[in-house]
């Protein structure tokens, strides 16, 4: 079962008698290190990793530049970071 989420491949891989998810970017591959009940949570948490590492990589490229054009200070761009990470629970 695959799942095509805004262009991006989301597949399942089978474990024993679990799931986890894929997504293949360009060059790489991204494994889910939790193994779900069903190929459906599978996909879903694949889906909610895209949308998380996105948002994440969004805002924290637009904070270096806030913070590259002097708009925030260094301190500033820190803790809205370290918030962000909070939020999103990136990892």
């Amino acid at each position: 079962m695959d799942s095509d989420y805004y262009g991006i491949k989301i597949s399942v891989i089978p474990l024993r008698d679990r799931w986890r998810w894929q997504v293949v970017l360009v060059g790489i591959s991204v494994t889910s290190e939790v193994a779900y009940d069903t190929q459906e949570q599978a996909l879903q948490e694949g889906q909610r990793w895209i949308s998380a590492e996105t948002a994440f990589r969004a805002l924290n490229n637009y904070l270096s530049e806030l913070s590259g054009k002097g708009a925030i200070h260094r301190r500033e761009y820190c803790d809205l970071l370290q918030s962000l990470v909070q939020i999103t629970q990136h990892q």
